[in-house]
Order: structure tokens, then sequence, then C-alpha cells
């Protein structure tokens, strides 16, 4: 689909373009809310491998890695890799196995290998159609029983709107679902919803996967 390639190279390029200044956008603190959401979901054992979706700098990657856990990123964004790199040697991280380029739909991983997967900040860029093709593959790498972590802005709350019409002046298309939507598909992808809040304009679930008997 061609308006698909092309919100892929739009994200490429914004991300890359804003890569270096990424991490200090938010000057207010108007993400802490949301960060402290995902950290109380990120219920996360010792050894547990966690593959990092979307990760960005590497935020998400790195609170899952202080935790112990064993850790794999992927983005589609090559300097924004670069920076979750540099901060991952800074701390010195020995959990995190690797940081590479791939995409959500197309993950390189082999079947039932992970015991979590996050994805936060990315599912409202693609339309639910292809957020479920993501869900898919989140579910195909994980165990059952597996974890799932993810969030998509708030359709009722309106600065969830302020959120999509600044995004779009950049020119990233921004998907606000309904709920009811996600929840459907959720159930027919036969993932269970454990825990659901709203931070901010945040809707964050972390799902568990089970096997159809």
């Amino acid at each position: 689909m061609e308006s698909l390639r092309e919100q892929k190279e739009y994200l490429k390029k914004w991300y890359n373009k804003t890569a270096e200044q990424y991490d200090n956008w938010d000057t207010e603190g108007k993400f802490n809310a949301e960060f402290e959401g995902i950290k109380g979901l990120l219920n996360i054992k010792k050894g547990e491998k966690v593959l990092d979706v979307a990760t960005g700098t590497g935020i998400y990657l790195i609170l899952a890695a202080e935790k112990g856990a064993v850790c794999y990123g992927i983005d589609i964004t090559p300097q924004i890799l670069e920076v979750a790199k540099r901060k991952v040697k800074e701390l010195n991280l020995k959990g995190v196995m690797e940081l590479r380029l791939a995409d959500a739909d197309n993950l390189p991983y082999e079947n039932d290998f992970f015991d979590w997967v996050t994805c936060v900040g990315m599912l409202e860029y693609y339309p639910i159609e292809h957020a479920r093709k993501i869900l898919l593959e989140f579910k195909r790498v994980i165990k059952d029983k597996g974890k799932i972590l993810i969030d998509f802005p708030d359709i009722n709350n309106p600065e969830a709107h302020e959120f999509k019409s600044k995004s779009e002046s950049v020119n990233t298309h921004v998907y606000l679902y309904n709920f009811n939507e996600i929840e459907v598909m959720l159930k027919e992808l036969g993932f269970k919803i454990i825990r659901k809040q709203t931070k901010r304009i945040e809707i964050q679930l972390l799902l568990e996967k089970h096997i159809s008997k």
C-alpha cells in the first residue's frame, strides 16, 4: 500500500531529523505520568526476554534492562537507534543484546522467543488493519502467557486531537482508535487485557497471550 510506505518514510525522515533533540522535548514534564504508568505495568522478572518495538532512544528498553531483563530493541529509524546505542553504552547495560533496524510488521525473530513485547507511542501511526498485522507479529514472537504492553491516544481526550493535528502538520498521519474496536480486535487475536489505565492522553494496556485450545 503506497500510503503505508509513504507514512513509514515520513516517520523515518522526521525521527532521523529530530533524533538528537528527542529526549529534550518534554521541558514541562508532560509525559511523566505516561512514563510512570508504563513503568508501573512493566512487571518484568530478572532474566526475561524483552523486545522493545519502535524503541526510539531506548527509554523503555533501558527501563527493562535496569530491571534485569535480557533486551532487544528495533526501530525503522537509523539516527534514533544510534542515540539509543550511545545511551546503552554510556550506562554500560550488559543486558541489551541488540539494537537493530527492523519493522514491526516483519520481526526478525523466531516464534515464541520473548516473554515480553513492549511498544509505546507507535500504533497510532497506522490504521487499525495494520495495527492488527503488527499485533499478530507480536503474538508470533512471544511465548504462551507472554505479556504485551501497548498504548494509544485516548480518542475522548481533546489533547489527543491536538497531538493528531500537530503530528499531521509534519506529514505523519495519526489514527485515533475507538477503544471498542481495539477491545474486539484483541479478543479476536487471542489476547486477554490484564490491566487498562489512562495516563494523560494515553490508554495503556497490559495484554497476555493465550493459545487457543
